[in-house]
């Protein structure tokens, strides 16, 4: 044996594992890979939008919520008009989420 050591039985491993397969083989394996590249980044892209979209309804139900504690008590009158402030911070906080 000479100085390669186990590296040539590595690389004669592999031609004779390359040797095998034919051209079509080689090409359906490539694409097999790229395709699993695009699925991956596509499940990236969806799972960070989605993030942002319940980090939204989040911010939204807590808008919610504090509107609800504040208005505990208050008139019927004093409890519409902060209805509409409070929509207005909604409106705003949807707005700030998109962009």
């Amino acid at each position: 044996m000479g100085n390669n050591g186990g590296w040539s039985y590595f690389w004669s491993w592999v031609t004779g594992a390359l040797a095998t397969l034919s051209l079509q083989d080689i090409v359906f394996a490539g694409g097999a890979a790229v395709t699993a590249i695009f699925t991956y980044l596509t499940y990236r892209s969806n799972d960070r939008r989605n993030k942002a979209s319940i980090a939204a309804e989040q911010e939204k139900t807590r808008l919610y919520r504090e509107l609800i504690e504040s208005q505990k008590g208050k008139p019927v009158g004093e409890y519409a008009a902060a209805v509409g402030v409070i929509g207005q911070q909604i409106v705003k906080a949807e707005t700030e989420a998109e962009a």
